[in-house]
């Protein structure tokens, strides 16, 4: 499990870093929305023992559907690194967290985001002179040595310098040109007080697809 976690916090070790930085990108909605982020692909080592899904023991190869959905009305803006308007971002915890995700396998599913101690956040960059390209989604719930979570982090295929030039996390975006095995991308599905089972694979990308924005409006730095 220890690995697994490694994998699955990178993502929230990068958004801890950035908190120390004082430049921040608002993107307001001018009316709340519902932001879906779709990412397929096959999942990479891992297996189920409780079990969850239906696939058999081993995920090794299985393609997998993943959805998060961001309720823009709930968390706060990130802090970001970098140029001015080169990222935007939210982040929220508990009941301001604002998104839940469901990971389906075969013809079952898990959703991960419903526990009250739930945090969930995205996170996208573009390329610029003093920024990365990159799209990073996470949650995680519960408390250590059963705490779970599901983190994807995105970056463009070789030979690519961006997976898009427009900072806005809410707005549409479809691709599959993007480096499809990155540290950071798994899941992990635990339960409380049970030591012996557990579902853990890491992630494959072959495709990410945000939509469901409405109208933005830039408010600038702070």
């Amino acid at each position: 499990m220890t690995k697994s976690r490694l994998l699955f916090t990178a993502g929230r070790r990068l958004g801890m870093t950035v908190t120390l930085l004082s430049m921040f990108v608002v993107f307001r909605p001018m009316k709340a929305a519902e932001i879906t982020v779709t990412i397929t692909g096959t999942l990479e080592g891992g297996g189920d023992s409780f079990p969850i899904f239906d696939v058999g023991k081993s995920l090794d190869g299985k393609p997998f559907t993943l959805v998060y959905t961001f309720d823009d009305a709930k968390g706060l803006a990130s802090p970001i690194a970098g140029c001015k308007g080169a990222a935007s971002g939210i982040e929220g915890d508990g009941p301001n967290s604002p998104a839940t995700a469901v990971l389906t396998v075969g013809t079952k599913s898990y959703t991960f985001g419903l526990g009250k101690n739930a945090h969930s956040a995205i996170w996208r960059e573009i390329a610029s002179p003093c920024s990365e390209s990159q799209i990073a989604v996470e949650i995680h719930e519960g408390k250590d040595p059963f705490s779970q979570g599901v983190s994807v982090r995105i970056k463009p295929g070789e030979g690519k310098r961006s997976l898009t030039q427009n900072p806005d996390w809410r707005a549409p975006l479809a691709s599959q040109d993007m480096d499809p095995l990155t540290f950071g991308s798994a899941f992990v599905i635990c339960r409380v007080g049970d030591f012996y089972h557990q579902a853990k694979a890491g992630f494959f990308v072959k495709s990410v697809a945000v939509s469901g924005a409405t109208q933005t409006a830039f408010k600038g730095s702070r």
